[in-house]
């Protein structure tokens, strides 16, 4: 499925959220976790949440983002466990604890091929359709980028109402926030409203 590219750059999942991916591998994974309806002043459909969406990201990502294998045709049985798939990768990028998000039992393996070229050992995914595809292509990318160092730097945003997936390009890959002006800002205030009550609180039981 060949996208024109007016088309194929409404299906970039991280555009919608003004978001600059991360290059190559990281890019991929990135663009699959930002499929989900996110963002804070800005939220877009679910990229999987029909045969017809699902099927044209996967086509703009593969045709945008490198992807070298044939793109995945997707039906209304692969998008379940895509969404379980990608709640299972949010969940890990978040961290253990305090993610909000719910225990996930998704797709999380697939078969996989070593093959040397140009005098390198590449893995890449082996034949599978639907669903299957795309889980071992983001598998094999997120196993790229770990080695490239890259995955360390793919982050989702805290804030509940964003739960966006960006890239740090920090110096010291410190970044929390995927914007600390907004983002970041409105944590900041909320934090500092709890600790005024918790003053007034505590002054009132003085009294």
């Amino acid at each position: 499925m060949s996208l024109p590219l007016e088309v194929r750059n409404l299906y970039i999942a991280s555009d919608r959220y003004s978001l600059k991916a991360g290059s190559g591998n990281i890019g991929l994974v990135q663009d699959f976790v930002n499929t989900i309806s996110a963002g804070r002043t800005i939220r877009g459909v679910d990229l999987l949440d029909n045969p017809e969406d699902a099927t044209a990201w996967a086509s703009a990502a593969w045709q945008e983002l490198g992807v070298r294998e044939s793109v995945p045709v997707l039906d209304n049985e692969d998008l379940e466990p895509l969404r379980r798939f990608r709640s299972t990768l949010m969940s890990a990028l978040a961290g253990s604890g305090g993610t909000g998000m719910p225990a996930s039992s998704g797709p999380s393996a697939a078969k996989a091929t070593l093959s040397l070229e140009d005098g390198q050992v590449r893995l890449a995914s082996a034949a599978a359709s639907g669903y299957r595809a795309v889980v071992a292509e983001i598998l094999r990318a997120l196993y790229d980028a770990q080695l490239e160092g890259e995955s360390r730097r793919l982050k989702i945003c805290p804030n509940e109402w964003c739960r966006v997936a960006f890239y740090d390009r920090s110096k010291n890959n410190g970044a929390i926030w995927h914007d600390s002006s907004s983002c970041g800002n409105i944590a900041n205030v909320r934090a500092s409203r709890a600790r005024q009550r918790d003053r007034m609180r505590a002054q009132f039981s003085a009294n």
